[in-house]
């Protein structure tokens, strides 16, 4: 079989070469620790990412078996895997600027998914409102101690919900806040995949619908960016939903830092997040209907594992 895309993560961690093992699989991906770092080698149809190495078969891999870089191929067990002529993915990001313009519209069309994210089920409601509520007064450093490992899934829910919120952050800043960010990631104590995907939320790369979504809500282009939405809800049990849970909460958060975004009070609901030239249907509502302070350290449940 055949790589056919490689996000710059993954192909990184192919660039180091070496030896790796299988460390999850499901039917539409596997996950392999190499030593430059975590890939996941996906099915077609998976929209490509930064960790994914997208091929044009499906690949069944227990876990624990061998990974070799070999070459230009990659040895899973006795399965062959071709790099050569694979095309290195990268997500497009809009300027800074047109980020914090039409992040209303952006916001608008990520709300209705959050609306879904497991973050507002009990017993996680609580401590992941909270986070968002430190978030706007302290900083993505408290929202990462308080999110990070937190809820369920292969990336539970709360990291989910982080890379949302970094990814935003780092698309209102621009390169230059990935500095920032990435000191940030220090406070979370989660799995290494988590970290992996967190680490290129703040690089300002994730998997292709959120750069759809961001893009088309940066060319107003309403309709695209819904679709893109309801394409990232689809992704997982509910970590598409998280994601966005997340996204909404750090487009409002950096973009009343810019002073771009007028955003809703995290305890008035009634008011809602708009930019300069489009305004949102329900902004935050949809995520945060009622926010109460809690000093209480977050629930962490067992991990259940989620299809990729």
């Amino acid at each position: 079989m055949r790589a056919l895309l490689v996000g710059a993560a993954a192909a990184r961690a192919l660039a180091a070469g070496g030896a790796g093992v299988t460390v999850a699989s499901f039917a539409k991906a596997t996950y392999v620790s190499m030593p430059g770092g975590l890939l996941a080698l996906t099915a077609p149809g998976v929209p490509p990412g930064p960790l994914h190495v997208v091929l044009d078969a499906p690949l069944a891999a227990r876990h624990g078996v061998p990974v070799f870089r070999s070459g230009t191929r990659l040895l899973v067990g006795p399965a062959c895997v071709e790099l050569h002529g694979a095309r290195v993915w990268t997500g497009p990001l809009p300027g800074p600027v047109e980020v914090r313009r039409s992040a209303g519209l952006a916001i608008e069309a990520a709300s209705g998914p959050a609306a879904g994210s497991a973050l507002l089920t009990h017993p996680y409601r609580e401590p992941a409102l909270h986070a968002l509520e430190r978030l706007r007064t302290a900083g993505p450093a408290e929202a990462v101690g308080l999110l990070a490992g937190l809820g369920p899934g292969l990336t539970p829910a709360g990291d989910d919900a982080l890379a949302g919120m970094l990814l935003a952050l780092r698309a209102l800043g621009g390169a230059g806040s990935e500095a920032r960010l990435r000191p940030a990631l220090r406070a979370a104590r989660t799995t290494a995949l988590s970290l992996a995907v967190l680490g290129s939320a703040a690089a300002g790369q994730s998997i292709a619908p959120v750069h759809q979504l961001l893009g088309a809500a940066a060319r107003r282009d309403r309709e695209t960016a819904g679709a893109a939405a309801r394409a990232l809800a689809e992704v997982g049990a509910t970590s598409g939903a998280d994601f966005c849970f997340g996204l909404v909460a750090g487009l409002s958060a950096g973009a009343v830092e810019a002073q771009t975004v007028q955003v809703l009070s995290w305890k008035a609901p009634a008011r809602q997040a708009a930019s300069a030239e489009s305004s949102t249907s329900s902004g935050l509502k949809a995520v945060t209907p009622s926010i109460r302070s809690s000093s209480r350290n977050p629930y962490r449940a067992p991990m259940a594992k989620r299809q990729a």
